[in-house]
């Protein structure tokens, strides 16, 4: 589980991958109510088998989300090859997809099917890579690439826009 500033957050999607070593992936959400609640910057992780390895984290802060549906499709999916990629996901113009990938072993990460890399992190003999996509609708497919692979595992979920309210009409 993971808070941020004492407030819980919603678990979007996880995928492991266990093979002699284990590869772990995970996104957590927080709505606006919940970001103005929190007391404090902090997140916390709570561990219901604490990783053998260092582990390593990252997060963004979004606007324009749809606060009453604030996660669309999401697709996980699993590689001992060089390229992981989840199910194709739906998205509406103007979602924001994300890819997140976890390989065990040290390496060089990239995104891949029009995904922008935004941040790769490289804690003691691992790898892991989180990017994004913004959307005009259809269907994309998060995936990653790496260039050491022994198993890596990978999830994929579209941050729902918020629609603008129409305009209003003058009489």
């Amino acid at each position: 589980s993971v808070t941020y500033g004492g407030q819980a957050m919603t678990k979007i999607v996880d995928r492991g991958y266990f093979v002699s070593y284990n590869a772990y992936t995970a996104a957590f959400i927080l709505n606006e109510a919940g970001i103005a609640a929190a007391t404090s910057n902090v997140f916390v992780v709570t561990w219901g088998t604490a990783p053998s390895a260092t582990a390593a984290f990252s997060s963004v802060f979004l606007s324009g989300v749809n606060q009453s549906s604030l996660v669309g499709n999401t697709g996980t999916g699993a590689s001992t090859t060089t390229t992981a990629v989840t199910t194709p996901l739906s998205t509406n113009d103007g979602d924001m997809a994300f890819v997140a990938g976890t390989c065990g072993n040290t390496g060089t990460y990239s995104t891949i099917n029009g995904f922008t890399e935004a941040i790769e992190l490289a804690p003691s003999s691992a790898d892991g890579v989180c990017g994004y996509l913004s959307s005009a609708g259809g269907s994309v497919t998060p995936g990653v690439s790496h260039t050491s692979v022994n198993r890596q595992s990978v999830i994929g979920f579209v941050v729902q826009h918020a629609q603008p309210p129409p305009p209003l009409a003058e009489f």
